[in-house]
């Protein structure tokens, strides 16, 4: 009987640890994929003419103003996030541009066609660490807000419960799967997107979906498992 238990502990210990793998992997999966189609758009923009400015004038741009946004709006948190985000944009640019050769390699193709595509990726590679900080800075008000929300649906569950409503399985099963797209689609076209959004905007982006998606969880959660 002992041996079984700890067969089930074991079980369970390796599940939480392989979905914890699992759920990293698929984070860093989403920031290089998002990133490639970061530099995809970048070049079709390029290529088709679609951004008004010329060559890699239009990322260059993109990261100067997002830069200027966590400088002007953050600026009186105690660890100023323009700090941090510098920081990511000098580690980026150390490991992803100088140690790939893809600042040698920018400096050899000046006054040639391909050079603003080369020039672009450098930027887009910039500006995906300057959003990478933006992520990180906001998962406390991730955090804080999913507690909140799981708090007020199991409350709301427990008075339905008490008041003998409808108990149903139906919504918690499709609100469960809901909560890691929820997490993955807005850094996604966060990380993807080739046009600015302010901080603040991708917070509330970021934090309401998943935030009713655990609410939604919590309030109909199944009694029996």
């Amino acid at each position: 009987m002992a041996s079984r238990e700890n067969q089930d502990v074991n079980k369970k210990k390796q599940g939480l640890t392989t979905k914890s793998i699992a759920f990293a992997v698929g984070l860093v999966g989403a920031y290089f994929g998002s990133l490639f189609m970061a530099i995809v758009i970048e070049w079709s923009g390029i290529y088709f003419e679609w951004w008004t400015q010329p060559g890699a004038e239009h990322a260059r741009l993109a990261v100067e103003r997002e830069l200027n946004w966590l400088n002007d709006d953050f600026k009186e948190m105690m660890t100023p996030p323009v700090e941090i985000a510098l920081l990511l944009t000098k580690i980026s640019y150390e490991y992803a541009i100088q140690a790939t050769g893809l600042e040698w390699l920018i400096t050899k193709l000046q006054g040639t066609a391909i050079y603003p595509y080369a020039l672009a990726t450098a930027y887009t590679i910039e500006l995906n660490a300057v959003r990478l900080a933006v992520i990180v800075m906001s998962m406390p008000a991730l955090i804080l807000l999913g507690m909140y929300a799981m708090i007020d649906g199991l409350v709301e569950r427990d008075l339905r419960t008490w008041g003998g409503g409808h108990e149903t399985s139906y919504v918690y099963h499709h609100a469960k799967k809901f909560i890691l797209p929820m997490i993955f689609l807005p850094i996604i076209i966060y990380l993807s997107s080739p046009w600015s959004i302010h901080p603040s905007i991708f917070v509330l982006a970021f934090a309401i979906p998943f935030a009713i998606s655990i609410w939604l969880t919590s309030m109909y959660f199944k009694k029996y498992l």
